[in-house]
């Protein structure tokens, strides 16, 4: 059965969705790691923390 040959904009319209929420997702995990510095800091004043 082919179920691309249905509706293209569909696939598109899906595939598109995942990868919103993807990029919404990294972006908040990158949020909540820095409000909790987990993030390693690398310069003269700054301390690594794991």
């Amino acid at each position: 059965m082919k179920l691309r040959s249905i509706n293209p904009v569909l696939g598109w319209g899906i595939a598109g969705f995942g990868l919103a929420h993807i990029v919404l997702g990294s972006i908040d995990l990158a949020q909540s790691r820095h409000q909790s510095n987990d993030i390693v800091k690398i310069g003269a004043n700054s301390t690594i923390k794991s």
